[in-house]
């Protein structure tokens, strides 16, 4: 797949320097949505785990779902209806939540309190094999794919707190790496005047990272004294705790992952970045 991209990637753009007829710009702000892949399955079942092994619960631990970015293209015409754009952009998907569970340890009730803040930012450059086709007078349909280039960093912040030993903590973790898929989409574009359109446009990304290692910190304090840990090699783990039921989880340890009585199905988590997106914007050119 990534040398297939590669291969893509320098005939396009050999094909657009050499041989392009005119050039054409294309800015747009768009709203993206990712899959998530096993970190969004297993924060759900993070979700499941909390709310049957306490007496109750309120709330939920949220996944990656959507954001908002931009992205910009320099489209060479090749001819009256073919072009190769190359461009450039970034989006962030993000997700927020809260959950609260109560128990009773020893006889003594107690509360703990779980908010979870993940975040995916990505640059994301590419090129583009362009199709374009009159609808009706001023209205035209563009057709486009072509390789995709990503440059990712995930973004975790857990902030806990329990009645037990009036403990609290901030967990974080990130990590960088690249993603290399292809993307294709749809743009309708109405023309205005001076070279000016305004366009709407939609596509579907393909892309997934993994083996996530990178900067995790623990800080906090509890009636018993301070917390406090980091480490620079710390791992995003996917992994099955079996109490009663099997409960999907992910969470971040060093390169054994997690280990004891009751852990199964122990495996690097992956992030999905497949999605769609929605952008409106601007075209003009010369």
């Amino acid at each position: 797949m990534r040398k297939t991209v590669l291969v893509a990637t320098f005939v396009l753009l050999t094909t657009a320097l050499l041989f392009p007829q005119s050039v054409r710009y294309k800015l747009s702000g768009s709203l993206s949505w990712v899959s998530g892949g096993d970190y969004n399955d297993r924060i759900q079942g993070e979700n499941r785990y909390i709310r049957e092994t306490s007496t109750s619960s309120t709330g939920a631990l949220e996944e990656l779902k959507n954001g908002l970015g931009f992205r910009g293209e320099l489209i060479f015409a090749l001819s009256s209806r073919f072009g190769i754009g190359i461009g450039g952009g970034y989006y962030r998907v993000a997700g927020q939540g809260t959950l609260t569970s109560r128990g009773v340890l020893d006889g003594v009730e107690f509360e703990d309190s779980s908010t979870l803040k993940p975040r995916v930012s990505v640059l994301p450059f590419f090129l583009n094999l362009h199709s374009t086709f009159e609808l009706t007078k001023g209205l035209e349909l563009d057709v486009y794919a072509g390789p995709l280039f990503q440059i990712v960093q995930f973004n975790v912040e857990n902030i806990t707190s329990s009645t037990i030993l009036a403990a609290s903590q901030t967990v974080t973790f990130t990590a960088s790496t690249v993603s290399v898929g292809v993307q294709g989409g749809l743009s309708l574009i109405y023309g205005l005047t001076g070279g000016i359109s305004i366009l709407i446009d939609g596509w579907f990304r393909t892309g997934s990272i993994s083996d996530l290692t990178g900067n995790w910190t623990k800080v906090g304090s509890s009636s018993a004294g301070t917390i406090a840990g980091s480490s620079d090699a710390y791992f995003l783990w996917a992994f099955d705790t079996i109490s009663g039921s099997t409960y999907p989880r992910v969470g971040y340890f060093d390169k054994n992952g997690p280990l004891g009585e009751g852990v199964s199905g122990v495996k690097k988590a992956d992030i999905l970045l497949n999605g769609l997106s929605l952008s409106a914007g601007i075209k003009f050119g010369f």
